[in-house]
């Protein structure tokens, strides 16, 4: 009976303590690091997510043209700085598009507050690539 009584009242604790894979999910969103305008007039600004541990970097980058119609582009990409991944070459493995436009009609809504809205795709995107959040 002792050892029943023991067995269920420690049993429930064995899990709390443990912790699987020590990976935190939890993406704030990035601050800015660097930005630049193009030759073409083109506003570039890079923000830093995280990494894994497979080599990988995360970031957030926008793209901003107003000359013409205009061209929006906020992305998150996801680049390799291993060598011999994929093709061989340092390159980007995968990106998830936030938000793009490139017309007079677009409203230009998807990129306000674009990470608080698509949080949580934004959580699976950067959690299959298990990055860390480190900025």
């Amino acid at each position: 009976m002792k050892k029943l009584l023991l067995l269920l009242l420690f049993v429930p604790f064995i899990g709390i303590g443990q912790n699987s894979d020590e990976f935190d999910g939890d993406y704030l969103e990035p601050e800015s690091i660097m930005s630049w305008t193009d030759t073409a007039g083109g506003y570039h600004e890079l923000c830093p997510i995280g990494y894994n541990e497979s080599g990988q970097i995360a970031y957030r980058k926008y793209y901003e043209l107003n000359d013409g119609i205009g061209y929006y582009l906020d992305r998150i990409v996801i680049q390799s700085f291993v060598y011999g991944f994929g093709n061989g070459n340092l390159g980007i493995v995968d990106e998830f598009i936030l938000c793009e436009f490139a017309s007079e009609t677009d409203d230009g809504n998807c990129f306000n507050d674009t990470w608080d809205a698509k949080y949580l795709s934004i959580y699976s995107f950067l959690s299959k690539w298990r990055i860390f959040d480190s900025f």
